[in-house]
């Protein structure tokens, strides 16, 4: 089985799980939850998943490829991060605080699950002496 193919379906729950926390709280507490929150952690699951397929097919050519193309891809979360929160707590200055806080959750666990999974890939990978 493919490495990307086992991280899509993972990502995918972990956007469902965080979807579903957004629902609770928003359920079972007072909180006001912005609707855009049950939409961002499958737009982070598509970028992750995009992001790890690209890292994947650099690492296969070389270790030097591999760190550029990780660098990237962080760097291009960051900044697709921090262009969303942007403009959005430009336009609705009333949400700003539920969905930066909210948007950086889901940040760093997609994060830990792209870091994780590159770590198993790339044990999967090393021969064993």
């Amino acid at each position: 089985m493919k490495p990307v193919s086992r991280f899509a379906p993972v990502a995918f729950l972990l956007a469902a799980g965080l979807a579903l926390v957004v629902f609770f709280l928003s359920a079972l507490t007072a909180m006001v939850v912005p609707p855009v929150m049950y939409y961002v952690p499958f737009c982070f699951a598509i970028l992750t998943a995009a992001l790890y397929a690209n890292v994947l097919k650099a690492s296969a050519r070389s270790a030097q490829r591999f760190v550029t193309a990780f660098m990237a891809a962080v760097t291009t979360k960051l900044l697709l991060t921090a262009s969303f929160l942007g403009v959005y707590i430009y336009n609705f200055k009333m949400q700003k605080v539920p969905v930066a806080l909210g948007t950086f959750i889901i940040y760093v666990a997609f994060t830990i699950l792209l870091v994780r999974y590159l770590r198993i890939t790339g044990e999967e990978d090393t021969p064993q002496r």
